[in-house]
């Protein structure tokens, strides 16, 4: 099983959409797929028409405590092969709760052993900052996602991430690699778009996607409709480029 985290800690850059959207892609392409949501606003569980509210549990108990059954847990959703560890405003405090426990970072990791061998793929949508929760996501996954705009603010936390990311290895043992650093909200008209979008691809060389999220106002309305885009509006520009990251996902080295 991959584990991917999906991991930025600037907002507002495509995030929680790339979360939802390449885990369904995937789930289309017949891969098994656990879409895990770590953030507190819940925006993945919400996008996938599921209400955190009316879930008896949810990531939060099963970080909270490690007695807590992976099947209370874990929900179906539209799409045959995607579940969801439904995200929960209670995550908000998990830094507090959890800074007495010794095993505060593993707990992610922990819980995930209950369901090896049956995915594919899990995809982890984490929260805009690097606190408990990002570090649970980080030492559970073999790989991350950077989404970025092709703005220069937007790519001003790579280097606290990426001292993280360094800090997680040496002291923790824990290798991630970065799979890829994806450009979101992209405007191939805006003239600044294309200066930056060229100097992280000189600097990040392959590591950068060859797909490119548009801008796309069904990407927008889906999110409103609480659907994935491919359930929203299957031959939209959104959906295409979404397809077209699952493939280079799913090709990955």
């Amino acid at each position: 099983m991959k584990v991917i985290s999906i991991i930025n800690q600037k907002g507002g850059i495509g995030k929680t959409t790339t979360a939802i959207n390449l885990s369904a892609c995937l789930a289309e392409l017949e891969q098994r797929v656990l879409l895990i949501d770590m953030d507190s606003q819940a925006n993945a569980t919400i996008g996938l028409d599921i209400d955190p509210t009316r879930r008896k549990k949810t990531v939060y108990d099963l970080l909270i405590n490690e007695e807590t059954a992976f099947d209370d847990v874990r929900c179906k959703t539209i799409l045959d092969r995607l579940d969801i560890l439904p995200g929960h405003m209670n995550l908000a405090g998990c830094d507090v709760q959890l800074s007495q426990s010794a095993n505060r970072p593993y707990r992610l990791g922990n819980a995930l052993r209950q369901v090896n061998g049956e995915y594919d793929y899990t995809i982890i949508d984490c929260p805009p900052s690097l606190g408990v929760l990002s570090l649970n996501a980080l030492l559970a996954s073999s790989d991350i996602i950077i989404p970025t705009e092709a703005k220069y603010y937007a790519t001003k936390g790579f280097d606290m991430l990426n001292n993280m990311i360094t800090t997680i290895f040496q002291q923790l043992g824990h290798r991630i690699n970065l799979m890829g650093i994806l450009i979101t909200l992209f405007d191939k008209r805006t003239t600044l778009n294309r200066i930056f979008y060229d100097q992280i691809r000189e600097y990040f060389g392959d590591k950068v996607f060859r797909t490119l999220i548009p801008r796309n106002i069904s990407l927008s309305e889906a999110e409103l409709y609480r659907k994935p885009i491919i359930k929203y509006a299957a031959n939209s520009t959104g959906a295409k480029h979404y397809r077209h990251l699952a493939i280079e996902v799913l090709f990955h080295e």
